[in-house]
């Protein structure tokens, strides 16, 4: 009795043991949700006011600048005056409607609805390196393009923010994306820079960061997806964030002419990644 009464207690206390651990982990995955959604919040707030500002300093100028030299038309009446008014009204306009273009592209990219995920990449490597002067190629199979209309938007909107990470972080770095088509239902997506890099396990106890919150965000996004989050990286080894996603792949697209577009789409000079170990 004694040794049951005994065992029975020491059962009691690792019961006790694990439970006070499993509520401290819930505790600490509540605090750091809580934290990722405050910092969402206060980044959709940050892109609003963004939004706001380019759309009351440039195109609300702009705006008025053509209502007033509209006005100054209706005003004159010689005939050599109202030509040049004419057009800068007209350059006016030319402006506000690439401006326009240029917001309506960046917040919902047509080429990602009308071609696919890989021609999506494609095209935003162009815009990057042609917006902050960085050398960013891609290596993707259109047949990898999901199904899944929420996974193309998201695994988009993850390789804009790790190519602007790769651009703040590792300056100077050429950039490398990929995306592969695993199995039937899988896909896989990485970034490469040869940057500094960083420690991956500092990713939870750092203070967080513009860098560590959006990467914080991105692995709670690929969780929810039920995907893999993996982090490749060192001090001086340059970095590799790989993300994998279940998901079919949708209809092959066809062009104009009919024929399929499903041949692997590279640019020239890719880099071969060396092997490493990923660490999650």
């Amino acid at each position: 009795m004694r040794d049951l009464v005994s065992q029975l207690a020491n059962l009691n206390q690792t019961l006790e043991q694990r439970v006070a651990e499993r509520t401290a982990k819930a505790v600490e995955q509540a605090k750091k949700l809580r934290l990722l959604s405050a910092q969402l919040s206060l980044a959709e707030e940050e892109e609003r006011r963004r939004i706001a500002e380019m759309l009351h300093e440039d195109l609300q100028q702009l705006l008025v600048a053509a209502r007033m030299q509209l006005a100054a038309l209706c005003k004159t009446q010689d005939a050599g005056e109202r030509e040049p008014i004419a057009r800068e009204i007209a350059d006016v306009l030319e402006r506000s409607f690439k401006l326009t273009r240029s917001l309506s592209v960046e917040l919902a990219p047509p080429v990602l609805y009308e071609h696919g995920l890989a021609a999506a990449l494609e095209w935003l490597a162009a815009e990057t390196g042609k917006n902050y002067n960085v050398k960013v190629t891609v290596e993707a199979d259109s047949s990898a393009n999901p199904e899944a209309a929420d996974v193309r938007i998201f695994l988009f909107r993850a390789v804009r923010e790790l190519l602007l990470n790769s651009v703040k972080h590792a300056v100077g770095s050429a950039v490398h994306v990929t995306m592969q088509h695993l199995r039937p239902d899988k896909l896989r997506v990485s970034v490469a820079d040869d940057g500094p890099g960083f420690d991956p396990t500092s990713l939870d106890r750092q203070r967080t960061s513009s860098q560590t919150f959006g990467l914080l965000n991105i692995r709670a996004r690929v969780i929810s997806f039920r995907g893999e989050f993996l982090i490749n990286s060192g001090p001086r080894a340059g970095s590799r964030i790989t993300l994998s996603l279940p998901g079919r792949p949708a209809p092959q697209i066809t062009s104009a002419n009919g024929a399929r577009r499903s041949r692997r789409r590279r640019l020239p000079n890719t880099r071969t990644a060396k092997p490493e170990s990923l660490v999650s």
